[in-house]
């Protein structure tokens, strides 16, 4: 770290599952979203490996929160409330279940719940400083933000 002195130096390292465990350190990626949505899905299947489920509900819970990607057309740090109503009232209308429905949204509400919240860390903002971004959207919603900057240690809510 440049600039920083060595007694004010710490040695971070990753969440287990966090995106930043996955990701080559160093590369410059083609579409770096992707990479990192990519890094955070297979965090997130690690995690529940550990929790000892089984390989075809990792799967579809993976299967889930891609097609909400899909849905959405964004990526899960820029998911609002509005994207889960539009998404689960698209269900919905489709005759799916309201068992079916849920499990979808429950997919995708663990998948918020659980990530690292250090999964985008590493990842420079447009000003070129790291930020550890956490969100969290419901279907109730509220959606919470909290931007903790490593640079200078504050923490901001929105």
């Amino acid at each position: 770290m440049v600039g920083v002195p060595a007694e004010h130096r710490v040695d971070v390292q990753p969440l287990p599952g966090a995106a930043s465990a996955v990701l080559a350190s160093g590369v410059r990626f083609l579409q770096p979203e992707e990479a990192v949505l990519d890094a955070m899905l297979t965090g997130w299947a690690a995690q529940q490996r550990s929790r000892l489920l089984s390989a075809q509900t990792i799967e579809q819970r993976a299967l889930h929160v891609r097609r909400f990607v899909a849905f959405t057309n964004d990526y899960p740090w820029k998911w609002t409330p509005a994207d889960v109503e539009e998404w689960s009232s698209d269900l919905v209308s489709r005759g799916l279940s309201h068992s079916t429905v849920r499990s979808y949204q429950n997919a995708v509400s663990v998948f918020l719940g659980t990530r690292p919240n250090a999964a985008t860390a590493g990842m420079r903002s447009a000003s070129g400083t790291s930020a550890l971004i956490r969100c969290r959207c419901s279907t109730s919603g509220t959606r919470q933000c909290i931007a903790a900057s490593p640079r200078d240690g504050r923490v901001t809510g929105r």
